[in-house]
């Protein structure tokens, strides 16, 4: 049998208190968060957030006839909740030790408890499925890997639904996290949890055999025998323009977004790039070597008067899910400031590398940012997400290969 890499997953070991008043009493080996009242609310919610009670349940401490709908596995369960009071968001989260490249899945029973009120033959569920939902969130190596927000139409009020995470560990040491929400403060606010798991699905690979040759220089990038992605190249040497402007070219077959001075400030506003397709051909025989890693075009990212959030999408079908792909994109910073952010979403999961420095990748010469996942459909969406906190006159990024390929 698969051993369970969670620490405590049935809550069968004591509990501790988190607050003076020992109404939330939280399951050794797990570390709990809430959201404040300061904090934003969702759509629709009626109050701001506030802190539950939560604790942990025996079996005797239910009617006998309750105990199969609430105890899944041993004598215990964990319960947070409120009643006619406010709504409330948390997270659970515990770290773990895992194989580098090894497949695991996250598996956590969740029964949301959403009682409108008590009737005659017993509870009434509400029946708004976004007054609740349930997120999981796995990070590791630089890397996160997490589902939607799973409402009541996906997880249904009243009974245990089995919400799944499928990854393949970036490092030696992940942390797992569970989210849910209820955004009412209604009769019985409520999520049960009981037999958490992670299990390792698939081995890490072997050892690729070292080559024979040297590789080639950092500069000299080779596409892959197959790339999924339209013109994930730039080959086409075919751009489009979003206005009359014409400083806004995006490559063919890939849609361009922006974040405006509506955006979170960071710490000036957001405001309008530049972006252009540049061409070997046409650009100064100097720079050549430099800005071309791969063919003759690239792609540029400027925003000289203002902090910049730009992003570059574009979605792939036929993929067969269940195999496992992984998507790269090669940037080159001409100075030390700005992230980049890579992320694939299949199904109902989403894939990134999380938010990385330039600052932590050489200036002045190509690097590759990679996410390697598993598909949970036959379509993904491809997203590269390149953002800088001030305006830089002689800076500019430079992408020159994106791609989509099996692993």
């Amino acid at each position: 049998m698969t051993p369970n890499l969670l620490k405590n997953p049935g809550f069968e070991m004591d509990t501790y208190f988190v607050d003076q008043f020992g109404a939330v009493a939280v399951p050794k080996e797990w570390q709990i968060v809430f959201r404040g009242a300061g904090d934003p609310k969702m759509p629709g919610q009626d109050a701001p957030w506030g802190q539950p009670n939560a604790g942990r349940l025996h079996v005797n401490d239910v009617p006998e006839h309750e105990r199969a709908l609430f105890f899944l596995n041993g004598e215990h369960c964990w319960k947070i909740w409120t009643e006619s009071s406010y709504p409330f968001y948390f997270t659970l989260s515990q770290t773990v030790t895992l194989t580098p490249g090894a497949r695991y899945r996250f598996n956590v029973n969740t029964l949301p408890d959403m009682v409108a009120e008590y009737g005659p033959k017993g509870k009434v569920f509400l029946d708004n499925p976004s007054a609740a939902g349930v997120r999981l969130t796995v990070r590791s190596g630089g890397q996160t890997f997490t589902t939607d927000y799973l409402h009541g139409d996906k997880v249904p009020f009243g009974r245990y639904t089995a919400v799944k995470l499928e990854f393949t560990a970036p490092a030696a040491e992940a942390e797992v996290v569970v989210e849910a929400f209820g955004i009412y403060g209604i009769k019985n606010n409520c999520f049960f949890f009981d037999d958490l798991s992670l299990t390792q699905i698939e081995d890490a690979p072997a050892p690729a055999q070292p080559p024979s040759a040297p590789p080639a220089p950092a500069q000299q990038l080779t596409a892959p025998a197959v790339n999924l992605l339209m013109n994930g190249s730039f080959e086409d040497g075919q751009a489009y323009y979003t206005d009359d402007r014409k400083d806004i070219a995006v490559p063919a077959g890939w849609v361009f977004n922006y974040h405006d001075a509506a955006t979170e400030k960071m710490p000036a506003p957001y405001g309008r790039p530049a972006v252009a397709l540049l061409s070997r051909r046409k650009a100064p025989e100097a720079d050549r070597a430099r800005l071309f890693a791969h063919g003759n075009y690239a792609w540029k990212i400027t925003g000289a008067n203002n902090p910049i959030w730009v992003s570059l999408y574009q979605g792939v079908a036929g993929l067969q899910a269940g195999r496992q792909y992984r998507a790269s994109a090669y940037l080159l910073a001409d100075a030390n400031a700005g992230e980049v952010n890579l992320t694939v979403r299949t199904g109902n999961q989403s894939f990134s590398s999380g938010w990385l420095p330039f600052g932590e990748m050489p200036v002045g010469q190509y690097n590759r940012v990679e996410v390697a996942f598993t598909a949970a459909a036959d379509r993904v969406d491809f997203t590269l997400e390149v953002r800088s906190r001030a305006a830089l006159p002689q800076g500019a990024w430079y992408v020159d290969l994106l791609a989509l390929e099996p692993a």
